[in-house]
């Protein structure tokens, strides 16, 4: 994934580093218990004080988004993620333009985040191909259900409501 992210960013000379447009105020909603058992992870690996800084920021983050706002991840410390190698599907794949092959609603196209956009205009001959990514990790979420280890039930949730439910496990 992280290849192919490199690959296309190389061909369009793209990257975040120093972007002040952080991509990281969008509340992407995640749904894989994969993807919690990463965060689970990144919390582990940090300093105890670190961590209740960012379960205070979450719950800070889950009570703005209520009342209407558009919060920062938790997980930002100056514009950088604070647990880079455990982020999430999503934000690893986010920024540049892709295509998603459905086989029921057809093929989804996205222009990339509006840095991208306004340093490169359409139409993009090269894109990543979500596609497979999302397949192998489909299958993968598949596995781990199946373990019995995970509720089979899958539930729509942001990174602070995220890092509030490992906290209250």
């Amino acid at each position: 994934m992280e290849k192919e992210y490199d690959r296309v960013a190389e061909i369009y000379q793209f990257s975040c580093d120093g972007c002040t447009q952080n991509c990281c105020t969008t509340n992407f909603q995640h749904y894989t218990v994969l993807e919690m058992e990463l965060l689970k992870a990144g919390l582990s690996s940090i300093p105890e004080e670190e961590k209740n800084e960012i379960v205070e920021k979450a719950r800070i983050a889950v009570e703005e988004k209520k009342a209407g706002g558009n919060p920062r991840c938790p997980i930002l410390l100056e514009n950088r993620c604070r647990m880079y190698k455990y982020r999430p599907m999503l934000c690893r794949m986010h920024g540049q333009p892709y295509l998603l092959k459905n086989p029921v609603s057809g093929t989804v196209m996205g222009d990339g985040c509006l840095v991208f956009q306004e340093k490169n205009q359409p139409p993009y001959e090269t894109q990543i191909d979500r596609t497979t990514f999302f397949i192998k990790f489909a299958e993968l979420e598949r596995r781990a259900r199946e373990s019995g280890q995970y509720s089979s039930q899958a539930k729509a949730r942001t990174i602070p409501e995220m890092i509030l439910e490992l906290e209250n496990l």
